[in-house]
């Protein structure tokens, strides 16, 4: 059993693109994964349930949280703070999966090096990969980033543990709560160079009527024009 932890809005339809995706080409045996959801109440004028609902169109085991306030970094703590799998997979509600993945890969590629934390997917197009590397499957980048990435278990839970529910949790991950001594992180090559993801939650907020507060590290969102 491999845990998913998901951060979500309330952003149905944009979920169910989401993890069709992601079933698709990654997450082909539902009964083979337990998805952790936590939907903050923010977003578009349904009900939250909508979402969990979307959640369980395609896996069989969901746990999930509505808080009453959203707040990005207590919603990447609740989740974090409730797996239990040796491996970790994080994946936010707004992301489009172009690629095929054996998830058996990654798994493999993170057993080879047990100072592997994280493997993620990458954001942007691999032109060069270096060929040593690209052998191995990953580019070691030691940057900790929430775009789809596989994390080992005992790491995120540590992280969870210790990341505070204040500040924007990537900019935690990089400045308090980064890699100390041999670890290491990669991201995932092994297709090859070309375009894994896609990303449309700039897109959403472009057209719909809600924004993130500037200043506010991404815990909080508000209405455009509200004042």
């Amino acid at each position: 059993m491999l845990d998913i932890t998901t951060t979500a809005t309330i952003r149905p339809n944009l979920f169910y693109q989401t993890l069709s995706s992601f079933t698709k080409n990654l997450f082909v045996h539902q009964k083979e994964y337990r998805l952790i959801l936590n939907v903050d109440p923010i977003g578009e004028d349904v009900d939250p349930m909508e979402v969990i609902e979307v959640g369980k169109k395609f896996f069989d085991n969901v746990v999930y949280n509505i808080p009453d306030k959203p707040n990005f970094a207590q919603a990447c703590k609740w989740c974090w703070s409730n797996t239990s799998s040796e491996f970790v997979f994080h994946l936010e509600d707004d992301w489009f999966l172009m690629k095929k993945i054996l998830i058996g890969n990654l798994c493999l590629i993170m057993n080879k090096d047990i100072n592997m934390m994280s493997l993620r997917l990458p954001k942007l197009t691999l032109h060069k990969l270096e060929k040593k590397d690209a052998n191995n499957g990953f580019i070691q980048n030691n940057k900790l980033m929430l775009n789809p990435a596989m994390f080992r278990g005992d790491f995120i839970r540590d992280i969870a543990n210790k990341m505070n529910i204040i500040d924007n949790p990537e900019k935690q991950l990089r400045r308090v709560l980064k890699l100390t001594g041999d670890n290491f992180a990669g991201v995932y090559c092994g297709l090859g160079s070309g375009v894994y993801l896609k990303h449309y939650g700039r897109k959403w907020q472009k057209y719909s009527q809600y924004k993130k507060v500037k200043g506010s590290n991404f815990i909080t969102w508000e209405k455009k024009g509200k004042r």
